[in-house]
């Protein structure tokens, strides 16, 4: 139990993995699970990534970036008994890579906003590329 920082009353911890931390590689808790148009968005709790080192941060970035192709291109191979159904996983599986790829890579030469959103709000790939250049910029 922790309590608020204004009135100092409990409240409960977020109860979203089981006691073992059941579903999180890195055995954090999560404060808040939404899904962003279809993408699903997890949140961890404040101040659990800001305490995280550098390169932790870009390597929690880019587990989360992998998600969706890994996804796609498993369900390719579980569907191959329905061709279409495989072949558009596949597709799919090679959208989604070069539209990450491409928002790493517009990140990493300095775009920062697509119309009216920031770019790293968009995708988890631009993050990367923008916490990595501040990582290789550092003495």
């Amino acid at each position: 139990m922790t309590t608020h920082r204004c009135c100092g009353s409990p409240r409960p911890e977020p109860a979203i993995f089981d006691e073992n931390g059941g579903g999180s590689a890195s055995r954090r808790p999560l404060r808040l699970r939404f899904l962003w148009y279809f993408e699903p968005r997890f949140k961890l709790r404040y101040g659990t990534y800001l305490s995280l080192p550098a390169g932790r941060r870009i390597v929690f970035h880019l587990a989360g970036s992998v998600g969706t192709p890994v996804t796609l291109l498993v369900g390719f191979f579980v569907l191959a008994d329905q061709p279409i159904l495989a072949w558009l996983n596949l597709a799919g599986c090679v959208v989604t890579t070069a539209m990450q790829l491409g928002a790493f890579i517009a990140a990493w030469v300095g775009v920062t906003r697509k119309g009216p959103f920031l770019l790293t709000s968009l995708t988890t790939p631009a993050t990367v590329a923008k916490k990595l250049k501040a990582v290789l910029r550092q003495p």
